[in-house]
């Protein structure tokens, strides 16, 4: 009644006025003397809170509270004791966080600001012991707490915990032991914690830091290997430690691979071995090389997981590397490599890491942190290639790994993995066929993918039908449901923690093993460890295989309502506050794959419609559920959520590429000339400003190239809309250059180039357009090109030196200016002139300043080469960009230049070769452990140009041959 008389702010006011007047007692002074794991509390003062920050006591660690339903626990420390308070707080009473709940109706319309605390209590109920202080039999809040967790949370049976009482009957003490699991303490509470204190102090009773005990523990994979780990997020593999039987029929069945597998050689070689190998060994051998990074992308299925295993394994067997295994789920931490480093052992740590997508800002951080301590770390990565790209399209970091794909079998592999079914017994349904009846069986199968080919092959059936077949031979209902869950994200390769799926499926701890573990044995991925201190740390789940699990989801949930009910019930049950969790939420929002296996509109919809209620105001979400309704084609809708993110954050890149996107989606229904004009003209804003921030970003090109179709398709002309599509290929061929050669771009350039016609009608056509925009850069590069194509370079010279009078400042004019100039052998100071104009309007350019050192270099003017090269050492550039070989030394048909030369001496794993007669020098890998040639050996060569300098390939001994006779 006085919060409705006055009002809420100035009740609040007035209590925590009120409550100012109170002093911590002797039972807060005791509290924050003991290192308690969580504190919950349904009290809203800071008795606590002054108690902790009280000169009279040492607290037992720092007392953090947590009121906010977001808040990330996996950044509290050791230190850090969480402070939870159920029913607010004075401190912050008139915000959302801290609101104070007093009466029943505050229960109701809080509930969405508090419930996810009492989720985290309710968890802890369920596995924790508990000690309930400050509470009599009759307070209602003591009875709230327990019936919230029971009936509203649905716990049935609570672990052992204890409850400090005045007094009570033998009949209390039977009802709390027998309904809640509570065993009643007859005393005081100021009497109780004071002893408490006391016997803690007194037997010098110490907390173990969490890294202490994790340095000396073993991370168990299986029942057969156990292995050391550092710290809580990585484990050492030791060649020693992969110990156990391999099981070729469950891996050629679609298993994961065991080390054990790995080590007996059960899967077949992949040709993308080798290429991985001599990029890494360099590295290997020279600890003092810059930190590196490599990525194994592919599809699902195609075999990544098995690569990257294979090459970790092979990197400590054969070359005494340290390999480290990044624990999913755990923080990525240089803290804890960084005491490994010995100056007086010095070698290289690969650290592997999979699902790198799922963490790309966490690997982008830890990387720059390597990176400034100079630590001597090669990263290897692996994930599926759709979920890397759009991870590095989104967070748009300068963290950009060499990456590697893994593609479809080769005929070589092919028979690799014949030969491996035969050595192992694994042939099944080939046994007895010729090798070319064998080959024929398994193309036709594996053009769907390797995992399905080898499941059916060494199985009785067709694959889908085995997956469906295992998942009903389960033999706990409990079981089968769980499995649809973790079956559901795990579509998107990712795992569900098992809090999630206790709450989800109403079970009780003990039931974990009985009912869900030991039935799917074989089938889900379990015990996995997430967190990161003791305030989190738990197992998840995941299902073997992307593919597998949406068998099983299509098999499971039928139809739309099923399948969202699956979908709503996992992300209902997760809590943002742990950094597990907020990634599910964040890849259910990103990734389309799971929000697309529902067919109706108003259900996806309804996914993200969740999501916002989860994760109200989230720039992200609305990002998302921008992109959905463009794809479901509500234009309207798209550009809305799309200007609330761009709104929200003003300078963040991606949202303005999903408002340009929406945009341009919605001028191509719009009939009115003036509201498409105005609609194009936003979007071609957005995706300038765009390009002008980011030229290697290759979406707004292709929002570009979108605006430039729309205007070809309503343009009437045939005249004008050749020019339109010359000019949209000049700003593919620009594109192409600038985002690395895209795989993106370059299909659009195919199609864009084919649409001009013959060599001679795309001159005209440029012609035309060049005529009517002269000035135009893009353009006149493209004439070049075309009329260089054509075979006439005097014409491109001219072309070249008309567009420099007009816009001296373009770099790429200038670049077509020396090459062609050196290609027509002119003097070698007007080439070197253009090659200095055009770095000069283009710092930083490495591919371009490698370009003018090789010159240089190939012309013998070794002085002025090493210069150039020297000005490369200044860049701020990652290791395996330094290392790219861009320029070859070639004949004039375009063979490589073969050089005769002496070794003259070895700098580590570096060594010189000296080339006779041309008395130049070129550096090659020392390559110790598989063969090297001696000082004073006479080699031949090739040399190829990076920014390291020109680097010799020995031809007396190829290093693949090498690598292949280990």
């Amino acid at each position: 009644m006085a919060r409705h008389a006055v009002g809420e702010r100035a009740f609040n006011d007035y209590l925590f006025d009120k409550f100012k007047e109170f002093k911590p007692g002797v039972v807060h002074l005791a509290l924050v003397q003991l290192p308690w794991d969580k504190i919950y509390t349904t009290n809203f003062d800071l008795l606590v809170e002054q108690a902790a920050s009280s000169s009279l006591v040492s607290p037992a660690g720092s007392i953090t509270v947590v009121e906010s339903t977001t808040a990330d626990v996996s950044v509290l420390s050791e230190e850090d004791i969480p402070y939870y308070k159920l029913h607010g707080s004075l401190d912050i009473a008139n915000t959302d966080a801290g609101k104070l709940i007093l009466t029943k109706r505050d229960y109701r319309e809080y509930e969405t600001y508090k419930k996810p605390l009492f989720k985290r209590l309710k968890t802890d109920l369920e596995s924790r012991t508990f000690l309930f202080v400050g509470y009599s039999l009759t307070d209602p809040n003591f009875r709230a707490v327990l019936d919230d967790c029971r009936d509203e949370l649905g716990t049935k049976t609570l672990p052992l915990s204890y409850a400090v009482i005045k007094s009570f009957t033998a009949i209390q003490q039977q009802y709390w032991r027998e309904k809640y699991n509570i065993e009643l303490i007859q005393g005081d509470a100021v009497g109780f914690m004071s002893m408490l204190k006391d016997t803690w102090v007194s037997e010098n009773c110490v907390v173990v830091p969490l890294l202490q005990r994790k340095s000396s523990e073993f991370l168990r994979l299986d029942g057969q290997t156990r292995f050391q780990k550092i710290g809580d997020s990585f484990y050492l593999l030791r060649t020693t430690d992969c110990t156990g039987q391999s099981n070729p029929d469950n891996f050629f069945r679609g298993a994961e691979p065991t080390w054990a597998d790995v080590r007996d050689r059960v899967p077949a070689k992949r040709d993308l071995y080798d290429p991985i190998l001599e990029s890494l060994f360099p590295e290997l051998l020279d600890t003092k090389l810059e930190p590196s990074a490599y990525v194994i992308t592919g599809s699902a299925g195609s075999g990544k997981t098995t690569l990257l295993y294979t090459l970790a394994y092979d990197l400590v067997a054969d070359f005494q590397a340290a390999v480290l295994i990044h624990i999913p789920g755990t923080p990525l931490d240089s803290r804890l490599i960084s005491p490994l480093v010995s100056d007086e052992d010095l070698r290289r740590f690969v650290v592997v890491v999979r699902y790198a997508s799922e963490q790309f800002r966490e690997l982008a951080v830890f990387y720059a942190e390597v990176v400034q301590r100079k630590l001597p770390i090669t990263l290897l990565l692996e994930d599926r290639t759709n979920q890397w790209h759009v991870a590095k399209t989104t967070f748009r970091t300068q963290f950009s790994p060499a990456e590697f794909i893994l593609g479809s079998l080769s005929v070589d592999e092919i028979d690799g993995v014949l030969n491996a079914l035969e050595r192992h017994g694994c042939l099944r349904r080939l046994t007895g066929l010729s090798r070319e009846e064998q080959l024929s069986h398994f193309n036709n199968l594996a053009d769907e993918d390797l995992l399905v080919a080898l499941r059916e092959l060494t199985s009785d059936g067709r694959f889908d039908q085995i997956v469906r077949d295992e998942y009903e031979k389960i033999p706990s209902e409990i079981a089968k449901r769980a499995y649809v869950y973790v079956a559901a994200i795990g579509q998107l390769d990712l795992a569900v923690r098992y809090e999630t799926i206790i709450r989800i499926l109403g079970l009780k701890t003990e039931q974990l093993s009985k009912e869900l573990i030991n039935p799917t044995e074989g089938i889900l991925i379990t015990g996995e460890e997430t967190g990161s201190s003791r305030h989190n740390l738990g197992f998840r789940l995941r299902a073997r295989h992307p593919i597998i699990a949406s068998i099983i989801f299509a098999t499971a949930a039928e139809d739309d309502q099923s399948k969202f009910d699956a979908i709503n019930s996992i992300m209902s049950e997760l809590d943002p506050g742990f950094p597990e969790d907020m990634r599910l939420l964040n890849q259910i929002m990103r990734r389309k794959e799971l929000v697309n296996t529902l067919a109706s509109h108003s259900m996806r919809r309804a996914v993200f419609e969740r999501l916002e209620a989860i994760l109200p105001g989230d720039p992200y979400v609305w990002q998302h559920r921008s992109i959905l309704e463009r794809d479901m084609q509500s234009f309207d809708q798209a550009i809305h959520f799309a200007r609330l993110a761009s709104k929200d954050q003003p300078t963040n890149a991606a949202f303005s590429n999903t408002l340009g996107f929406a945009l341009e989606a919605a001028a191509r229904k719009t009939d009115d000339t003036l509201k498409f004009q105005a609609l194009l003209s936003e979007a071609g804003k957005l995706f300038e400003d765009g390009i002008k921030r980011d030229s290697s970003e290759p979406f707004n090109y292709l929002g570009q190239l979108n605006i430039f179709r729309q205007r070809i398709s309503r343009e009437k002309d045939s005249t004008a809309k050749g020019i339109l599509t010359a000019t949209s290929l000049a700003l593919l061929m620009e594109a192409y250059e600038e985002t690395n050669e895209s795989a993106m771009i370059a299909g659009e350039l195919a199609k864009v180039r084919t649409q001009l016609g013959s060599q001679d009608e795309g001159i005209e056509i440029v012609k035309q357009a060049l005529a009517r925009k002269p000035g135009d850069s893009r353009l006149r590069e493209l004439l070049i090109r075309f009329v260089h194509e054509g075979g006439d370079s005097p014409q491109a010279l001219t072309i070249a030196i008309e567009g420099a009078k007009l816009d001296p400042t373009s770099w790429r004019i200038q670049r077509w200016l020396a090459r062609l100039r050196k290609e027509g052998a002119e003097n070698v100071n007007a080439v070197k002139g253009h090659y200095e104009a055009a770095i000069r309007h283009h710092k930083g350019d490495v591919g371009l300043m490698v370009e003018y050192a090789s010159y240089l270099f190939m012309r013998l003017l070794l002085p002025e080469a090493k210069l150039a090269f020297e000005a490369l050492k200044g860049l701020s550039i990652s290791t395996q960009e330094r290392r790219q070989i861009r320029e070859k030394w070639k004949q004039e048909d375009g063979t490589p230049m073969i050089f005769t030369g002496r070794v003259q001496r070895y700098s580590g794993a570096r060594g010189t070769i000296l080339a006779i007669p041309d008395n130049f020098e070129a550096f090659f890998w020392r390559l110790d452990g598989v063969g090297s040639v001696r000082e004073g050996e006479t080699v031949r060569f090739t040399v190829g140009f990076s920014a390291q300098g020109a680097e010799a390939k020995l031809l007396r001994v190829k290093v693949t041959d090498r690598l292949a006779a280990r």
